[in-house]
């Protein structure tokens, strides 16, 4: 295993440490006086995939900062002036937005910020008005539209609205668009905006886990599952886990290079069984096994644990995993598999 993960060195570049993008990207922004000068409210902006987004980050990526950028226009404005807001991230509908805000999330968000004061920097046109660090980063699939929600409770002008402007747009309908309620930072609905939103700049860093492929179940109908502690990087101990599974089970976990055709390929023909549900989503270049550990169906465990080389070379990479249980209370009275999971490797320090 030791000299597969140093192949990697020898196969794949280095990745950036980081990638910064501004979304939408435009040449000659408008001013927006909302959100952030607007007081309390609710504030959602979507943001497409393509082409800003997908055409600076090349594969998913996790998203770990945003900044707002200043307006034109600001010398009326306060200073100094803070906001208290909340953040929120996740996956848009391709469909954009609506009226109603929750109806706008693709799965639940993440909140990402806050409830937390936010201090509004006064400064010439584009440069950086707020800086948002995420408290965790946000994994972007690269696919899915990004939903951004800023929920603003008070702000240092007595929670009233305030000159301030943002640099953004009210022309780029099908690349941004937006939903505003300027009354409640819970409010159910806003008012629509095709089109329009702040430029944002996204700060992505390397480094995901994402499932994929469905698994197949075991003993008493359930699917296992398979998940890592954390994002392979170097210098680490890899810890890559199989839970809900029946115990005392022959078990194995398999690394893969390549998820392309012919994968996935049903596994049960390949034992003389009927076709079946049971599918290999990876080449198979290593295979370790390991028996689990539990006190009946859906309870077995069990761990396979890599060092990863302190080398750099090979971040960026992209590798895949699955578990295969060998269980004779399986459906097929053979075997089950976890859904599989798509690693690119991150930096040193994840």
């Amino acid at each position: 295993m030791r000299f597969l993960l140093m192949s990697w060195l020898l196969a794949t570049a280095a990745t950036a440490q980081s990638v910064v993008v501004d979304a939408p990207s435009i040449p000659f922004p408008t001013n927006l006086d909302r959100p952030f000068g607007g007081g309390v409210g609710r504030y959602q902006q979507w943001y497409s995939a393509n082409p800003t987004l997908a055409g600076s980050i090349m594969e998913p990526m996790r998203l770990t900062q945003v900044e707002f950028l200043c307006g034109s226009n600001n010398g009326q404005a306060p200073q100094p002036v803070t906001v208290d807001c909340e953040v929120l991230i996740g996956h848009g509908k391709f469909s954009g937005v609506f009226g109603l805000f929750d109806n706008n999330w693709d799965e639940a968000p993440a909140q990402v910020f806050g409830p937390a004061s936010l201090s509004l920097t006064v400064g010439p046109q584009g440069s950086v008005a707020c800086t948002i660090p995420f408290s965790s980063a946000f994994t972007w699939d690269r696919f899915r539209p990004v939903l951004l929600e800023i929920r603003i409770t008070g702000n240092s002008q007595n929670n009233q609205s305030f000159f301030f402007n943002n640099a953004g747009t009210t022309q780029l309908i099908g690349q941004t668009s937006r939903v505003y309620n300027s009354n409640s930072a819970g409010a159910v609905s806003g008012a629509v905006q095709q089109g329009w939103g702040m430029v944002t700049r996204f700060t992505a860093r390397p480094g995901v886990m994402l499932e994929f492929g469905a698994g197949c179940p075991c003993q008493g109908n359930i699917v296992p599952q398979n998940s890592a502690d954390q994002i392979a990087s170097p210098g680490i101990t890899w810890v890559n886990r199989l839970t809900s599974a029946p115990s005392q089970r022959t078990a194995f976990w398999v690394f893969g290079d390549d998820a392309q055709a012919p994968y996935p390929i049903d596994l049960t023909p390949l034992f003389g069984l009927p076709p079946g549900t049971c599918r290999l989503f990876m080449n198979p270049v290593t295979v370790m096994g390991a028996t689990t550990v539990g006190g009946g169906a859906g309870t077995g465990q069990a761990q396979v644990s890599i060092l990863t080389p302190g080398a750099t070379g090979y971040v960026g990479a992209s590798v895949y995993t699955q578990w295969v249980v060998f269980d004779p209370l399986s459906i097929n009275s053979f075997l089950c598999a976890t859904p599989a999971l798509w690693t690119i490797v991150a930096p040193i320090g994840g």
